[in-house]
């Protein structure tokens, strides 16, 4: 007699007391156990697909089922997901690449993922694209060429974090020639689409009038969108324009509440900044102690001019 679990809905044999895919213990095993009807929603049974259904539909369904069951049991379920990607289902090749990617089921191998990314971003998965681009400018070889033409390719595709990148790609020459106009359009465009880091290049951009022309005007305001968006960088410049009186009155106060807020969100330029205020008692009451804590957390992560500081401290 079999019975069917009641979490991944999987056929087993009377024998087994528990689940063979997700080791679920058998029910009668395990008086009381609820179902969680949400999770049986997305189940999937090789058993329930007819025969007339579409060969895209039948992979889908073993892609979904390989999602929960990833959830329940990590390896078991990256085994099924390993499987619909060497069937040929982009979206799990793209899911495959992912997790050799950030190496949080299997390790981390930059090669498997490229592997991965390569064959669902040829079948047109644009959110492969992305990440074979990341793959070719933080991997373990570099190929600048090969991510700028990847990030293009997703970037007109409409993906935001591409358009980001390819704004990366001309302001520092990654397999294109240096464009900060180029990069400044492409900022503006990712930028336009939410994405706080492109709000932050852009104000800098304004800033330093680097490709566009120099108004701190529109940099702080800028900046000010990028900070309250979470972009801890943009805090810093909004710490420093109120401090030096870029299109703002000087306001320490002001100025220690930002860089406070990107020090304590782990920024090592902050915390230098903010060490430099309690040294010397700008925007708030002078602290030798506290403005040490502050170098020696910047300095931790290498930070050249706390390092130097807390020397001569």
């Amino acid at each position: 007699m079999a019975w069917v679990c009641p979490m991944c809905s999987t056929n087993n044999v009377d024998t087994d007391s528990q689940c063979i895919v997700c080791d679920t213990i058998k029910p009668e095993d395990k008086p009381g156990l609820k179902i969680n009807s949400e999770l049986k929603k997305i189940n999937y049974v090789e058993s329930n697909i007819s025969s007339d259904e579409s060969s895209e539909s039948e992979e889908a369904a073993k892609y979904d089922f390989a999602v929960h069951l990833m959830h329940l049991n990590p390896t078991k379920g990256f085994e099924k997901m390993l499987a619909c990607a060497a069937g040929g289902y982009a979206v799990a090749q793209c899911r495959v690449g992912l997790e050799y990617y950030t190496g949080k089921i299997v390790s981390k191998d930059y090669a498997k993922a490229i592997t991965w990314f390569t064959k669902a971003a040829f079948q047109g998965e644009v959110v492969a694209q992305y990440y074979l681009g990341l793959c070719h400018v933080y991997g373990d070889k570099k190929n600048y060429n090969s991510a700028f033409l990847w990030f293009t390719k997703a970037a007109e595709a409409s993906h935001v974090g591409a358009k980001l990148y390819v704004a990366h790609c001309y302001a520092y020459g990654w397999g294109v020639e240096i464009d900060h106009v180029t990069a400044v359009s492409w900022y503006r465009k990712a930028a336009s689409d939410g994405n706080s880091t492109a709000m932050y290049y852009l104000g800098s951009a304004y800033f330093n009038g680097r490709g566009i022309e120099k108004n701190e005007t529109k940099a702080f305001l800028y900046f000010d969108m990028a900070a309250k968006a979470g972009n801890v960088d943009a805090e810093v410049y909004l710490g420093y324009c109120y401090e030096k009186g870029c299109a703002v009155a000087v306001d320490m106060t002001r100025a220690v509440q930002h860089y406070l807020a990107a020090a304590e969100a782990g920024n090592a330029s902050a915390q230098y900044n903010i060490g430099l205020c309690y040294k010397n008692g700008k925007g708030v009451k002078a602290d030798r102690s506290v403005a040490i804590k502050w170098f020696s957390k910047a300095a931790a992560q290498g930070h050249k001019k706390s390092i130097a500081i807390l020397e001569k401290i």
